[in-house]
């Protein structure tokens, strides 16, 4: 039974792998502290 759980936690592990080695995102933005409205809009939005 031990061997099975441990088959079980390798495999889950290997499986995940590929989702943390991904690239990440070219672009990131983080927001400390706002006050007022806040819109989101794409990166090729006009800013009329």
């Amino acid at each position: 039974m031990k061997t099975l759980k441990t088959l079980t936690i390798l495999v889950l592990a290997f499986c995940a792998t590929p989702v943390f080695a991904a690239d990440p995102p070219s672009v990131v933005g983080r927001l400390n502290h706002i006050s007022g409205p806040v819109s989101f809009a794409p990166a090729d939005a006009n800013n009329d």
